[in-house]
């Protein structure tokens, strides 16, 4: 009921603030509907540099919709992920009535229409059945991934003996081979009569969507928790209060991002304009990393090359063009990993895992680095999302004048000086960047004219939907000559440019790192060095990078 009852202009205000918010942000949008008494249901909105940033790192969203501190005690639903930085980056906000499998799937529906439909990789929830179901719906193909922390309180709440509770902390995070889990579970069923308790049946039923041993090769850039959902909860809490109505609690959620953005901008900055101590023996492919990878990545990057210290070398082999190295680590004496190298092409792979996992080279790699005298870590190693200019220069442009913008300073009036003028056209108001006679030629069909189409507002029975002003084809525009511009320094072929900037996972990028299709022999061999008896990488080869 008190869901349902919303003062009258409250939900009226909320809506011609985000129109007014539409206006000064072309690529803003936001999107409602009404229940059968015209009252405001659902309603979900997003800002313009959230938008970009998915285009970036939107491979693996999580959501939660725990908390509901506003004046009707309504959910509030938090898209996030995480940035080049390792850090939150939210992607949008949504307002439900309740939380059912429609009203899900109706938000995860706006959300792919407004992110140009673009489905995430991974998708991390706390396991709520309707949240299952409608990401099923929505997103067939991504992975869904349960919160670990969820599932152990699960099994707290259920009386389970501490033993089981500890073995269940290993499936849940302890790096294992499926045929090793089913194992444990066959065991840990026996012992402590899991085949009779409706709880343990469920999330054995649900493994692929929480046990490590399913999730081993999936690039989830560290999520395993909603935690991060959490702690945007706990930041939000500062802002809103039990009495704030609608559009107290939209303007205020601008303040929550407008934090998280600048902690991105110093982490940007630190990561282009200073540098660490170079402390490991590998210094050519240390400085490589840190010229590269964003500080967050480095460091992690950093400890993996210190790690190379603690493996052994067991053997070296050839077979046909590829060096197959065996490694043990110091301290776990016949626990070999197998790691293969192609000299010419400059391939990896390994048995860890690790790089499909985490997105840059594990020890062993380096290791093998090591050994073959590689200066540089291999550019199909080097992740487009970990990489500090993962993003282009012009989004944080954008960002600046933005915030410069809102803080209202005023314009001098009378002040006189040279304006600044495009070595491109000759014209002021823009530079050679933001030519748009430069960035027209790149794209084909591009017309002048058709850059400031209006998009009109569009009213679908129950549903409205607001937007700005021909964004759609300028931020194409831009996104192409950049995806040009960096296919030319990374020798690498893009099979569209008309889109806006392509989502890469570890598994798209690892699937560019595998050999060309027709050296089947290849393929068995790696699949069985490294998974022996099974075929997996064999049946992986038939797949295209996702590039469109």
């Amino acid at each position: 009921m008190r869901r349902s009852k919303i003062a009258d202009g409250d939900s009226n205000a909320a809506i011609v603030y985000l129109e007014g918010k539409a206006a000064a942000d072309p690529m803003a949008m936001a999107r409602y509907n009404l229940t059968e008494d015209g009252m405001l249901a659902n309603m979900f909105w997003v800002d313009g540099i959230s938008r970009v940033d998915y285009q970036y790192f939107g491979d693996v969203v999580a959501f939660d919709s725990t908390y509901k501190k506003n004046k009707y005690n309504r959910p509030l639903v938090i898209f996030s992920g995480s940035n080049n930085h390792k850090q939150t980056t939210i992607f949008g906000f949504g307002l439900v009535l309740n939380e059912t499998i429609t009203l899900y799937t109706w938000m995860l529906e706006n959300l792919l229409e407004v992110m140009c439909n673009k489905p995430p990789s991974i998708v991390v929830t706390d396991g709520d059945d309707a949240m299952i179901t409608a990401v099923k719906k929505v997103f067939p193909e991504a992975t869904h991934r349960l919160c670990a922390w969820h599932l152990q309180k699960n099994v707290t709440s259920n009386g389970s003996e501490q033993m089981f509770r500890e073995i269940f902390s290993k499936w849940l995070y302890v790096d294992m081979e499926v045929d090793k889990f089913e194992f444990q579970w066959d065991q840990a069923a026996n012992e402590y009569d899991l085949h009779k308790k409706c709880w343990a049946t469920q999330m054995y039923e649900k493994r692929y969507m929480w046990a490590s041993a399913y999730l081993r090769d999936k690039f989830c850039v560290g999520y395993r928790t909603t935690s991060r959902c959490e702690g945007i909860n706990s930041h939000v809490k500062k802002f809103l209060t039990s009495r704030h109505s609608i559009v107290d609690l939209v303007q205020n959620l601008e303040l929550v991002v407008h934090e998280y953005r600048n902690n991105e901008f110093v982490a940007q900055f630190t990561s282009m304009y200073s540098t660490p101590v170079f402390t490991t023996y590998l210094d050519p492919i240390e400085k490589c990393a840190v010229t590269v990878y964003t500080r967050a990545i480095f460091m992690q990057v950093k400890r993996e090359i210190d790690s190379v210290g603690g493996l052994n070398f067991v053997s070296k082999r050839r077979v046909s063009t590829t060096m197959v190295y065996t490694t043990e680590e110091y301290g776990h004496l016949g626990q070999n990993v197998v790691t293969l190298f192609e000299n010419n092409s400059l391939k990896f792979e390994c048995q860890c895992r690790f790089w499909e996992k985490e997105g840059f080279p594990c020890k062993h790699m380096f290791f093998v680095m090591k050994h073959e005298h590689l200066k540089d870590i291999p550019r199909r190693l080097i992740l487009k999302r970990w990489r500090r200019d993962a993003k282009a220069i012009d989004e944080y442009e954008g960002r600046s004048n933005e915030s410069l913008s809102e803080r209202g300073a005023p314009r001098l009036r009378g002040q006189k000086g040279k304006k600044r003028r495009c070595t491109n056209c000759k014209k002021t108001g823009h530079t050679k960047r933001r030519c748009l006679q430069r960035n027209t030629s790149s794209l084909k069909g591009g017309s002048e004219d058709n850059e400031d189409d209006e998009e009109s507002v569009v009213r679908l029975a129950d549903e409205k939907v607001f937007t700005g002003k021909g964004h759609l084809r300028r931020s194409k525009r831009r996104a192409a000559a950049k995806v040009k511009q960096d296919n030319v320094d990374t020798n690498e072929t893009v099979v569209a440019l008309s889109t806006e900037p392509i989502i890469r996972t570890a598994q798209s990028e690892n699937v560019i790192s595998w050999p060309d299709v027709g050296s089947s022999h290849y393929h068995e061999l790696v699949g069985h060095l490294l998974c022996p008896g099974a075929s997996t990488i064999t049946a992986k080869r038939d797949i295209t990078p996702s590039v469109t």
